[in-house]
């Protein structure tokens, strides 16, 4: 990856601009103009589209530090259709409890490196899953057994499975 910190934090910020924006071309709508609506819903959809994108960089930017901290079979998934809560999964499989705490710290320190904050994280690595929420991406880390056991790329097989490519050799 060769976005730095700044040209990310610069993302993240227009993706808040962009739901701001959003919001405003929905509220400005008249209910009785229809070119005014149809001109809202154009600029609701193109700012959606700018958040997917900077949902998108979040999650490769989170792909790339779990593959740094020995992370295995990364999958990022779309969920923004079939979702409300989220736009990606990024579910990885550590080989340990001890590499699963530090997978969920690297993901908790990338996103503070950024300026955002967890919403909060759920599991332990004792029980072999911790699901970090950051917001638009939510990551997923199992040790092997749990991940087998739910098998969430199955249960969210509608979504789209991006292609993340050589993750170790982004910057």
């Amino acid at each position: 990856m060769t976005e730095t910190i700044t040209d990310m934090n610069n993302t993240v910020s227009a993706k808040v601009m962009a739901g701001r924006d959003a919001d405003a071309a929905k509220d400005s709508a008249e209910p009785a103009g229809a070119g005014n609506a149809a001109q809202a819903e154009s600029s609701a959809a193109a700012a959606a589209s700018e958040g997917i994108a900077a949902s998108l960089t979040l999650a490769k930017k989170f792909a790339k530090a779990i593959s740094d901290k020995k992370g295995r079979d990364i999958v990022v998934l779309n969920i923004s259709r079939q979702s409300s809560f989220a736009d990606f999964f990024v579910n990885a499989t550590a080989g340990n409890t001890r590499m699963l705490a530090t997978i969920k710290d690297e993901v908790i320190d990338e996103l503070e490196k950024l300026g955002g904050a967890a919403k909060g994280s759920e599991g332990t690595p004792e029980t072999g899953w911790v699901l970090v929420d950051c917001g638009d991406v939510i990551v997923n880390i199992f040790l092997g057994e749990q991940r087998d056991k739910y098998q969430i790329e199955k249960i969210w097989s509608d979504a789209e499975i991006i292609d993340i490519g050589d993750i170790d050799s982004q910057e």
